[in-house]
Formats: structure tokens, C-alpha cells, sequence
């Protein structure tokens, strides 16, 4: 049977055939696209998981040791930054999965940047500036981990884009982190002294030392001893220092303290002075 135009024009047979295509290709257009957004996405977690745990391997290492050369039968000491950079090479290694990489699939020392920072801004919107840089082994507190940024390359989506006219795309992917180490010593007389040369601790372990600002008429020596300030938690809450917190006299009562001592004191270092002290006030 022949048709005029007028009456192919009225014709509606199979016209749910053009909007089912469309929509088809569309539908299938989205799944590829979340085939490779999916696969941006595990890169992205892959290179965070990795610039996390660098980070935390080396910031482990941070305890503010300074380096030392080696000096007659002495052995040379490594330094904190020496130390992290070693634990960020050597204890964890990972792998990448979609990405293109000239060296390849795995992670390694090659694929991250690593620095040591003395500070953090003061907002984490703020960029990480010069003066946040450690200057040595004793201020290097905080790792910092930038990982080399990867490109991931579309599959699906170069048809996509060339179906629509538009160049072709590519997607770089990259990870940052930072982490910090502090070590803290609780629940112990809180009294310092400066180690003495070539004292071996191990030799006096367990035994007791007198501490002394001079006698029989001797002059005064050189020394750094004290009692650490207990500045937030006070100290022997129950027992005879109780009610003494923030008061010179819990300096005098604190040989005295007969409860538990609930203070922390971080052991990167302390403030002293040079010179002995007299007396147990004064040495705080």
C-alpha cells in the first residue's frame, strides 16, 4: 500500500523506538561514565592511604635527636629527619591500580615528597609557608607528605567525548598529609636533670642520686635540675599536696605526695636555666 506524505507524517508506529535508542544510549553514556569515575575515585583513595601512612611512619621517628658524628669509639647518631626519612622509605610500601605511571604500579620513595615542619598554620585553610619549615633534627615535630600526582585516562569516555565533539580528557589525581609525634611521660615524679657526660643510666638503674647546690664551702658548679611545673592536673589530689595545686607550696609538698601523680609532661624538652638552684621553690 502506497502512502502520501501527509499520512507517513501522522503515522506513530514505532515512534517509541526513537525514544527508547536515545535514552539507551544515554543510560549506557552514564554507566561507562561511572566505570571510570569509579576508577578515579580508588586512585584517589590509594594515593591518600599511601601519603597517610608515610606520613605517620616518618612522623614516628621525630623525637627531636640531633644528629651526631662519630667521635673516637663513639658511634655516629643519627638524627630525627635521618631516622623518618629511612621509616618512610623502608616501612611501608603500597600500590596504585588504575593510573598511568612510568615506574609503574607500586609506590615507593620515588612517588612523594617529603618535609618536615616546625609549625602549622594556624587555619587549615591557610597554605603551609617558609616559616613553618623545621630549620633541624630538634623543631622537625610534623611530617608533611605530597604524593607525585597520577593521571588516570578515560576508556569509556573518549567515545563519549568524541561522540559530543569535545577533546579529549584526562584526569590527575594527587594526595597530601601531615602527622605529628609527641611522646608524653605520666605518672611520675615530675623532676629533671641534665644528664652529666659519659653517664651510663643503665649502670644506675635502680639506684637513688643526691641532688646538691654545694657544700662545705664549696663554689657553686655548674648544673640544671628542678622540678617540672605542674601546670594543668594537679598533683597527689588526696593526699598531703591536696588543695595545692597552683600554689608555691605544692612545689615543696610534691617529695611528700603520697596519692597517685596524674601530670604529663611531654619529653621533647623543657625549659631550664643554667646554674644550680637552692632550695626546692627556687628550682622550679
Amino acid at each position: 500500500m502506497r502512502r502520501t506524505a501527509a499520512g507517513f507524517a501522522r503515522d506513530e508506529d514505532g515512534a517509541i523506538l526513537v525514544i527508547v535508542a536515545v535514552s539507551l544510549g544515554m543510560i549506557l553514556g552514564m554507566i561507562a561514565l561511572s566505570y571510570d569515575l569509579g576508577r578515579m575515585a580508588a586512585t584517589q583513595s590509594e594515593l591518600q592511604s599511601y601519603a597517610d601512612h608515610v606520613a605517620l611512619a616518618a612522623a614516628g621517628e621525630l623525637d627531636g635527636v640531633v644528629a651526631q658524628a662519630a667521635s673516637g669509639t663513639n658511634p655516629a647518631v643519627p638524627g630525627a629527619r635521618e631516622r623518618a626519612q629511612a621509616a618512610a622509605a623502608n616501612f611501608f610500601t603500597d600500590s596504585q591500580t588504575f593510573a598511568n605511571d612510568v615506574t609503574g604500579q607500586a609506590l615507593d620513595s620515588a612517588d612523594y615528597t617529603l618535609t618536615f615542619l616546625r609549625s602549622l598554620p594556624a587555619l587549615d585553610t591557610t597554605d603551609i609557608a617558609a616559616a613553618n619549615l623545621a630549620t633541624g633534627d630538634a623543631d622537625a615535630i610534623y611530617a608533611r607528605v605530597i604524593v607525585t600526582p597520577k593521571t588516570v585516562p578515560f576508556t569509556f569516555g573518549r567515545a563519549f567525548f568524541a561522540l559530543l565533539g569535545f577533546g579529549q580528557r584526562t584526569a590527575t589525581f594527587g594526595a597530601e598529609a601531615v602527622a605529628g609525634f609527641s611522646s608524653y611521660a605520666c605518672d611520675i615524679t615530675p623532676m629533671m636533670f641534665c644528664v652529666p657526660p659519659a653517664f651510663d643510666g643503665d649502670a644506675w638503674r635502680g639506684r637513688m642520686m643526691l641532688l646538691r647546690s654545694g657544700g662545705n664551702g664549696a663554689a657553686w658548679g655548674p648544673g640544671d635540675f628542678g622540678f617540672l611545673d605542674p601546670s594543668t592536673v594537679a598533683l597527689d589530689a588526696t593526699g598531703s599536696c591536696a588543695d595545692l595545686h597552683g600554689t608555691s607550696d605544692e612545689l615543696k609538698c610534691i617529695l611528700g605526695a603520697v596519692g597517685s601523680i596524674s601530670q604529663c609532661f611531654i619529653q621533647r624538652g623543657v625549659d631550664t636555666e643554667p646554674g644550680q638552684k637552692v632550695g626546692i621553690t627556687n628550682a622550679a
